[in-house]
């Protein structure tokens, strides 16, 4: 496959995520990579405008884009969030570090002062196991 020039996460829709994050999970058990699952949910106060509000949305969605590495995902969640999946190196060891980073950009904004943007961070557990079905190897009876 082609190299692309574009840099930063991927943008991808919440079906493929959901693959990505499935296999990402599996090189984490296998590789002990860090793996981070973030949802970030902008919250507008009671006086803004509908229009205005999915705008500050859109300009979260460019944000986490340019913000991550082309090795980390995104993907709308809901109307008003976003869910990331950012794979662990050493300057992000708690996950919070690109979160952080992106939310100081998103304050930013002219008109961040009526939205309040927020973040939960999930750090999936490794286990040995996870996923794998055990197969018992078959013998072959043999005949009298």
């Amino acid at each position: 496959l082609p190299d692309t020039e574009d840099t930063g996460a991927c943008i991808c829709d919440f079906e493929t995520f959901k693959e990505i994050y499935r296999v990402q999970r599996g090189v984490q058990v296998r590789y002990g990579l860090q793996v981070f699952l973030a949802i970030l949910t902008v919250a507008p106060s009671q006086n803004t405008d509908a229009a205005e509000t999915a705008l500050m949305v859109e300009q979260l969605g460019d944000l986490i884009h340019k913000s991550l590495r082309q090795c980390d995902a995104m993907a709308r969640y809901s109307e008003n969030q976003y869910v990331l999946l950012i794979s662990g190196n050493s300057s992000a060891e708690n996950g919070s570090t690109p979160l952080e980073r992106i939310k100081a950009a998103f304050y930013r904004i002219p008109a961040h002062g009526r939205y309040l943007l927020s973040y939960s961070l999930y750090v999936p557990e490794a286990k040995a196991d996870s996923g794998r079905t055990r197969r018992r190897k078959k013998t072959a009876k043999k005949e009298k």
